[in-house]
Order: C-alpha cells, then sequence, then structure tokens
C-alpha cells in the first residue's frame, strides 16, 4: 500500500515535471492564495479557489489528484477559461488554458469524488492527499462535515489530522480548518477526518433536549425579566395617589420610556417650563423616587429599581385610611339614621312593635275591654 502511494506521488510529480517549463522554473509562476472548501455527504464537493501572483506569467495550470473526479467545472475573473480532466495512473489530473492578468487573476474549480470517504457501520473515513501545484504562498484548507454528524469520539486515535486544525460550527455543521505558508510546488499536505452519526434515535433526542434547553432558558429569560420589572414598578400603585398632578404626569412620562428619559425631552413632553420640571425632579429624587444624573447642561432622569419605604409606606397608609375611613363613614351613617328614627318614635309616643311586652302588644293592637265598651255604649 505504501509502495502505491510512493508511485502515485512519483507519476504526480512526473506530471508537473513534464507541465509547461515556466510552471516549475518561472520564480513569477506562484499562486498567492489556495482554499480548498470540502463539503462532506455521499461524495466529496471541493471547491478550489486559486489566486495567482500579480505578475504571473502561467498560460498553463496542471493540478494532479490522487483520486477520480466527476463534474468539473471551471471559472476565472479573467475571461474564458478551459479546463479539462484526465484520468491518470495516480488518479486524475485537470489541465487549463488559462490568462490572467495583474488584475484579474482568480481560478475557481468545483468536482466531485466518491473516493475519499469510507464507511464502516455508523463511522466513516475522509481523507486525501493535496500535492501542491505552484510554489504557494497561503494555503487555506477547510473540511465540512456532513449535517447532523459528529467527530468520532472515544479511543485513542485522533479525530482529524493534522492535529493543528481549528475546529468550528456554523450552527448546523461541524468544520475543520488548516492553514500553511510557504509551499513549495510538489510539497504534499495530507488531510484525515473521522466522523460519525448518532447511534439509534440518539440523534433526534439530541436535537430534541437542544430544544428543550433552548425553550427553557427562554422560559427563564422572560421570568427574570418579569421579575425585574415588577420589582421597579410594584410600588407605583401605591406612589402615584400621594403625587401632585404635575408630579404624576412627569411619573407618566417617565413610564412611558420604561423608566429612562431626559430632562430635556420631559420638558417638551410635558409642556411644562425648564425651571417647574427641575423643581418638581428635585422633589422627586428628594424622596427616593428617582435618580439624576448630569449630561452636558441637562441631567439623566432614571426611575430608582424600587421606590424608597417611606414612600411606599405613605402610599400603603393612605389606602388604609381610605379603607378604613368608608367603613367608619358607614357606621356612622347607620348610627346616625337609627338616632333619627328614635327621636322621631319618642316625640310621637309611637314604640316600635319589637320594644313592647307580650301584653303591651295586645293592648297596642285591640285596646283594653274599658275601652271598646264605651264606644259600643256611646
Amino acid at each position: 500500500m505504501r509502495a502505491d502511494f510512493l508511485l502515485a506521488c512519483a507519476a504526480a510529480f512526473l506530471a508537473l515535471s513534464v507541465a509547461p517549463s515556466q510552471a516549475l522554473d518561472d520564480s513569477s509562476a506562484r499562486i498567492l492564495f489556495l482554499g480548498a472548501d470540502i463539503q462532506l455527504g455521499d461524495d466529496a464537493h471541493t471547491t478550489l479557489t486559486v489566486t495567482f501572483g500579480q505578475n504571473s506569467s502561467v498560460k498553463e495550470f496542471s493540478l494532479p489528484l490522487f483520486y477520480e473526479i466527476q463534474n468539473l467545472k471551471a471559472d476565472a475573473n479573467f475571461g474564458n477559461v478551459s479546463c479539462i480532466s484526465q484520468r491518470k495512473a495516480f488518479g486524475s489530473q485537470v489541465d487549463c488554458a488559462i490568462s490572467p492578468t495583474p488584475e484579474k487573476r482568480m481560478l475557481t474549480l468545483d468536482f466531485d469524488s466518491f473516493d475519499l470517504i469510507k464507511k464502516a457501520d455508523s463511522q466513516f473515513l475522509y481523507k486525501q492527499e493535496f500535492l501542491m501545484p505552484l510554489r504557494t504562498e497561503s494555503l487555506s484548507f477547510k473540511v465540512s462535515l456532513p449535517e447532523g454528524m459528529f467527530l468520532t469520539s472515544g479511543g485513542s486515535f485522533q479525530q482529524y489530522l493534522p492535529a493543528d486544525g481549528e475546529k468550528g460550527s456554523d450552527g448546523r455543521k461541524i468544520f475543520i480548518t488548516w492553514r500553511r505558508e510557504n509551499l513549495s510546488a510538489g510539497d504534499s499536505f495530507d488531510t484525515q477526518v473521522s466522523y460519525q452519526t448518532l447511534p439509534g434515535n440518539s440523534q433526534f433526542f439530541a436535537l430534541f433536549a437542544g430544544g428543550l434547553l433552548g425553550l427553557g432558558a427562554v422560559i427563564v429569560a422572560l421570568v427574570v425579566g418579569f421579575w425585574f420589572f415588577y420589582k421597579r414598578f410594584r410600588n407605583i400603585k401605591f406612589v402615584l395617589p400621594v403625587l401632585k398632578s404635575d408630579e404624576k404626569k412627569i411619573m407618566e412620562l417617565l413610564l412611558r420610556t420604561k423608566g429612562f428619559s431626559n430632562q430635556k425631552l420631559l420638558v417638551r413632553e410635558s409642556n411644562y417650563s425648564k425651571a417647574k420640571v427641575s423643581k418638581i425632579l428635585n422633589s422627586l429624587r428628594e424622596r427616593g423616587i428617582i435618580r439624576l444624573e448630569r449630561e452636558g447642561r441637562s441631567n439623566k432622569v432614571f426611575l430608582e429599581k424600587d421606590f424608597s419605604k417611606k414612600e411606599a409606606k405613605e402610599g400603603e397608609n393612605m389606602e388604609k385610611q381610605k379603607k378604613e375611613g368608608a367603613a367608619e363613614n358607614r357606621e356612622n351613617v347607620k348610627t346616625e339614621t337609627a338616632q333619627k328614627k328614635s327621636g322621631i318614635f319618642k316625640k310621637s309616643g309611637y314604640v316600635p312593635l319589637r320594644e313592647l311586652k307580650d301584653s303591651e302588644r295586645e293592648t297596642e293592637y285591640f285596646g283594653d275591654g274599658n275601652d271598646g265598651g264605651e264606644e259600643d255604649a256611646e
């Protein structure tokens, strides 16, 4: 196996050697940046972005690959480009006729390969050997796992090689990126990534659990937000009734702006003079209802998170006194009404039936025998 790989490398390097001599000999034949973006799935879809040096005189570009490729597409920002793929003993070779200019010198290649991914049960292994086609100043090599796949865990082997790769995620896929500088033509850059699916329905449950955690976080945030809002404004119902009408108007403007405003804005919205608003704010500040912070020639106005106990207690006492006063008024009305009725009864000589004894009730309603007889006699 090792011997086959060495023979393939030799064949690939020979392919580079027989390419136009300027590709290797001319110092201007260089790649300023080479970016490889490999998206893994059922196959490996590769996008290569090649930016040639500003003074590059390369007219033909050859790229040896140690695997077979399909669906080759080429594009360039310097005009028409013609690329073909040929099968070789070592895999494939892409040959392009190019004409970069100092201003436009970027070539893009897209192709697929089914030879880079090996599968065993729920585990996958991606492996590639990449040969630098020209002297390259900067290389970026990125491999993205399929959606829902994870780097293989457990065991003593490396999840990816070289080990200096940078692991990241875009929220849907995990990817590894390697970077290299100042590579010579013919240098090899080899990468390997081991990944897997979660066994059974574990992936579904993991996503479901993640959704529950996200929902729980939202609920906690709402509860915490409501608590802070309640803590800040819970004493308003006690404080507003004891404020003067002009103070109440300023408070309502503050509440409308979520407890924060600027003194100039309060002057404009309230239609009060600057002096009046300043006086109201100082009064509210002294009672611990608001806080003032100097900003230039004006003030920032903040509603205190928790009104002073004095103001809250005063409001509570007022509410309590109102309720007690109302109850006392009702009792006084009842008493006065009863007294008035009692005075009327006494003046007329009438005594309510419920206050008479049994014998008196009979006399009140039927009279005595003598009175009745005298009336009959008359």
